[in-house]
């Protein structure tokens, strides 16, 4: 790709993702605008001991833990070059840029976060 040209992949991605995420809401039991509510799920297809129950965050606040945090993935993200799901994979695999790099890295951000998170 030349320097300074638009690539719509990144936009492919997360449209695709934005509608498999749309799609799997209107299966989840007071969250469909599509389906009526009693063809919608009670509970998850892979959860035989659930007892009805589905986790949806209800949390709307904004607030500066979930933006210092936000920002710091994105710039951990854009350093490393590497998406975190895949860059998992590649590690378990054994790929080694990502265990003598990204895999260090990750877990001193982890654990930096979890402490920042109980000092807050």
């Amino acid at each position: 790709m030349m320097q300074g040209s638009w690539d719509g992949t990144l936009m492919t991605v997360m449209g695709s993702g934005l509608l498999v995420s749309m799609l799997g809401y209107q299966f989840v039991h007071k969250h469909s605008v599509i389906f009526p509510q009693d063809f919608v799920l009670k509970r998850p297809m892979s959860c035989h001991d659930c007892d009805g129950f589905t986790s949806i965050p209800t949390n709307r606040v904004i607030d500066l833990p979930l933006l210092v945090g936000a920002a710091l993935f994105g710039t951990g993200w854009g350093l490393a070059g590497v998406c975190p799901g895949p860059a998992l994979f590649l590690a378990a695999i054994g790929v080694s840029p990502i265990l003598k790099y990204w895999w260090p890295s990750y877990y001193v951000g982890t654990s930096l976060g979890d402490l920042i998170k109980k000092c807050m």
